[in-house]
């Protein structure tokens, strides 16, 4: 049976590329650039993401969850969140937030990139949650955010350390459809490229999306 060729269509590459890249980095410069815990005698990184702690192995990637507090497992498996993570250890780095938000498309390059992040993320959002607010609420209380005033609804939620996202809903009425904005801290540019950052807001929705079926499981 032929092998198939495991690829990330936001960059046209192929995983293995990405794995490639990542072996030929010193891990302590990988440690200090992302701000990351390093055990050596291990090979692994540990780190929070969505709210649960990992560990990624080092020099041959992979990641486990050691500490699961919330239900989304967004690493588990070869997914969106799995080979992002993988990218922000090449190429980001940790940068300290400055204390606002910004829309996507006040990001850098964002412009080019704002009508597909509006379609793929905010217009998804709206029409999964538009009319159902007090889940869209549960869902992100179950994820761990806390509530802003922003929206008739809205939650701020930490996606990794330091970065952190801003989830506001505006519930459908007779005149006006349902709508969602996503605001990220100001030191997303740093820590990921300009058309990374909608995998960031494809990551949270289907980290939403796990946590509402936990839920419902768990009724």
């Amino acid at each position: 049976m032929e092998k198939r060729e495991i690829v990330n269509n936001l960059q046209g590459k192929p995983f293995e590329h990405y794995c490639a890249m990542y072996r030929e980095l010193e891990p302590e410069e990988i440690a200090s650039r992302c701000h990351v815990e390093y055990h050596a005698e291990e090979g692994e990184f540990e780190l929070t993401f969505l709210g649960n702690r990992y560990r990624v192995t080092f020099p041959d990637y992979s990641a486990r969850c050691i500490d699961k507090k919330y239900p989304a497992d967004q690493l588990n498996g070869l997914g969106k969140g799995y080979i992002l993570l993988l990218r922000h250890l090449i190429e980001g780095r940790s940068a300290p937030w400055m204390g606002r938000f910004c829309a996507y498309k006040e990001m850098p390059w964002g412009n080019l990139y704002n009508q597909q992040f509006s379609g793929r993320c905010l217009s998804r959002m709206a029409f999964t949650y538009g009319k159902r607010i007090d889940d869209f609420r549960a869902i992100m209380e179950a994820m761990g955010a806390q509530p802003i005033k922003n929206g008739d609804a809205g939650y701020e939620l930490e996606f990794m350390p330091c970065l952190r996202l801003q989830l506001m809903m505006w519930e459908a009425d007779d005149e006006f459809p349902p709508s969602a904005q996503f605001l990220f801290s100001d030191n997303f540019p740093e820590a990921f490229a300009p058309e990374d950052l909608a995998v960031v807001g494809d990551v949270t929705l289907n980290a939403m999306k796990e946590t509402e079926a936990w839920l419902k499981a768990n009724k």
